[in-house]
């Protein structure tokens, strides 16, 4: 579908500036002999119904308009502190629909626009940090359509949108350029429609749009693209198939964040919003977002545990909350931040505590805005606790409303503790979380370090955690939970409770790697061989090697000592022998084979090989004519085959090599006549 809902508004989180959009308004001469009109003159965004101008100069105008500030063109840098616009950036003449920073202080812009500070470029430009045209960076996407989505990865700019062409080549609605010269990459999904929405983690690039089919395979409004390839991942788009569009996407961890114009996806009731697991695609059916009927979502943001979702909607999360909203991005619940937008949000961006908020409204945080058309807004309220009370042990320091890190320590016997936060406002909300999961009093205290964040919610702005440490004391347990060596097996099978151990290996094996792995995980253990410490992997003898595995509890005083008894095989002795058959009276005739075979003794070392050397004697010297192997069977058995090329004394030589397993080589010989 065409965007209606992206009607030219992207919003950049701040680091010192923002992107805002403006649109073109009325602007009037500055004297009757200009044929156009002055570019340094303020426009307003309304009507002009009167004017007069006072003896001192001074234009009074008055009409239907609410706003009156300079002629920026479509993309203007908003300082993010406070919100005065930066002069240096180019006019942008069209809509620009997407923003994306470029790592060193510029910009890449995208969007539906004809020209850049009076230059003709098509769609998508890089404004560098000094904010002029980069002239070198020429991608002019096809003229008559939209650039949505950008997304940058090292030097490579994702786009997103409606064309057919963009950096030179034919690219169905997403491509891959070149940040530097804007050229297409060879990367090509080639999509069947509109691409609204784009992110990157890692090797995948995430697409979001109206199509049907993207990377080569059917792929309902949502794929996950090889980032090299740009093939489809069949799995993800079974798991993640869904039946209207995707317009925003937001990837956090292992969790990718979809919303849009659904109301299913991946074989789920999902209104509008829903979190996949970025490998497998596969729909999170815990959270639970369920925005109202007919409320899309075109605009989402992660920040820690919460997300911020921007759009089309009255209610979502279980609460009311008008066009925007912050998510427990877990369970979907909806936190009490609550700006209550007059009307659609259209881009959201979060930096530090502070969340920027773009769209059509006319009023949010129980605040008009100046145009009544457009609204750009921050907020950063900073909730607090008054008190906050444990269980068990004391706070250190001692609580104060500003001090934000607290630790406690407890005996090892305490397993849970309870929280007691109290915030300084009635209307904030917390919750308790440990390992990035919420959780519940009593919380449960595992021995050592317990990291348990209170996360305060104030009503109508960001969170502000706390951070609590509780220390369990330690154990005595200086038990092992498994032991594993790196060659043999032990004898008995490893349990806890058995404290002697003994394992056998080959001669070749020269040193061995033993790893216990202990109860408690704040135990330690060292290894010794007779009475002395040593590190893995450790030297072998032949014969019997003890090793003490000594474990040590947390507690530093509790010691347990596990034997493990290794034995080296001894090395082995081998003997061959060689007969040949196919002689009569020691001689061959031209022509023949002979047959030769033996054996190799002991039988365990079949599977090896023995080598043959054929030697004739030439004169008073013996001259190697042929070299052969053959290998050892079960039961020693070897044998292979030889025909003499010429008459004469010959001899054959059957060798075992020495090896680590064996003391020595093993030979012997056999000579014969050709005739």
């Amino acid at each position: 579908m065409l965007l209606t809902r992206h009607r030219s508004f992207a919003l950049l989180g701040a680091l010192s500036v923002l992107l805002l959009l403006a649109v073109p308004a009325v602007a009037w001469a500055q004297s009757a002999p200009l044929s156009s009109p002055d570019p340094q003159v303020w426009v307003t965004n309304g009507g002009v119904l009167t004017t007069a101008i006072a003896p001192d100069g001074t234009n009074y105008i008055g009409g239907s308009f609410s706003y009156v500030g300079p002629k920026t063109g479509c993309g203007v840098a908003v300082n993010a502190t406070n919100g005065t616009v930066q002069t240096a950036f180019p006019e942008v003449q069209g809509p620009v629909c997407a923003v994306a920073p470029d790592g060193s202080g510029g910009f890449y812009v995208g969007g539906h626009f004809s020209s850049v500070g009076g230059v003709a470029c098509k769609n998508v430009v890089h404004i560098l940090a000094g904010g002029s045209l980069d002239t070198t960076f020429d991608a002019n996407a096809s003229a008559s359509d939209e650039v949505y989505a950008l997304a940058v990865s090292g030097s490579t700019l994702y786009v997103g949108g409606s064309f057919d062409t963009i950096g030179g080549q034919a690219r169905n609605h997403v491509a891959a350029l070149d940040t530097t010269s804007g050229d297409a990459t060879t990367w090509n999904p080639g999509a069947d429609g509109t691409v609204y929405a784009l992110a990157v983690s890692g090797s995948t690039v995430y697409a979001g749009g109206e199509f049907t089919t993207i990377g080569g395979q059917s792929s309902n409004h949502l794929a996950a693209l090889d980032a090299t390839s740009g093939a489809a991942d069949t799995t993800f788009a079974a798991n993640a198939s869904a039946n209207n569009d995707i317009l925003a996407l937001a990837v956090s961890d292992s969790t990718v964040y979809a919303g849009g114009a659904f109301t299913t996806i991946g074989g789920q009731s999902s209104n509008y919003l829903a979190a996949l697991d970025a490998t497998s695609g596969a729909p999170d059916t815990t959270f639970d977002a369920n925005a109202s009927a007919g409320g899309d979502i075109y605009a989402l943001a992660v920040s820690g545990s919460t997300l911020y979702v921007g759009g089309h909607f009255n209610t979502i999360g279980g609460q009311p909350r008008n066009n925007v909203a912050a998510l427990d991005a877990t369970s979907g619940d909806a936190t009490t931040w609550n700006p209550d937008a007059g009307s659609d949000i259209e881009a959201l961006a979060v930096s530090g505590s502070t969340v920027y908020v773009g769209g059509y409204f006319g009023s949010i945080g129980v605040q008009a805005r100046y145009n009544n058309f457009f609204g750009l807004a921050c907020f950063s309220p900073t909730p607090a606790l008054n008190n906050l009370t444990v269980s068990a042990g004391s706070l250190s320091p001692a609580f104060a409303s500003g001090t934000l890190s607290y630790t406690d320590s407890v005996a090892n016997g305490v397993t849970s503790l309870t929280v007691t936060p109290t915030a300084d406002d009635s209307h904030a909300s917390y919750r308790l979380r440990v390992g990035g999961v919420t959780v519940s009093n009593p919380i449960a205290l595992s021995v050592g370090n317990t990291t348990i964040d209170i996360v305060v919610s104030a009503q109508n702005g960001p969170d502000q955690t706390y951070v609590l440490t509780v220390t369990r004391a330690p154990s005595g347990d200086a038990g092992l939970s498994n032991l594993t060596v790196s060659a043999g097996s032990l004898s008995p099978a490893f349990a806890s409770g058995t404290l002697s151990y003994t394992d056998s290996v080959a001669n070749g094996v020269t040193s061995l790697t033993v790893t216990p792995t202990a109860d408690d995980s704040h135990a330690s253990y060292r290894l010794r061989v007779g009475g002395v410490t040593v590190s893995n992997p450790i030297a072998l003898s032949v014969g019997n090697t003890t090793i003490d595995i000594v474990v040590s509890a947390q507690d530093g005083v509790t010691d347990q000592t596990y034997v493990l008894t290794v034995t080296r095989a001894t090395l082995i002795t081998p003997h061959v022998t060689l007969t040949l058959s196919g002689l009569k009276g020691g001689a061959v005739k031209l022509g023949k084979r002979l047959t030769v075979k033996g054996t190799v003794k002991p039988s365990s070392l079949a599977g090896g090989k023995v080598s043959l050397t054929v030697q004739r004697k030439v004169g008073a010297k013996w001259r190697k004519v042929k070299t052969m192997t053959a290998k050892i069977a079960t039961g020693g058995a070897y044998r292979c085959t030889y025909g003499p090329t010429k008459k004469g004394s010959y001899r054959i030589r059957v060798t075992f090599a020495r090896t680590a397993a064996n003391t020595a080589a093993a030979t012997a010989w056999k000579a014969f006549r050709v005739k």
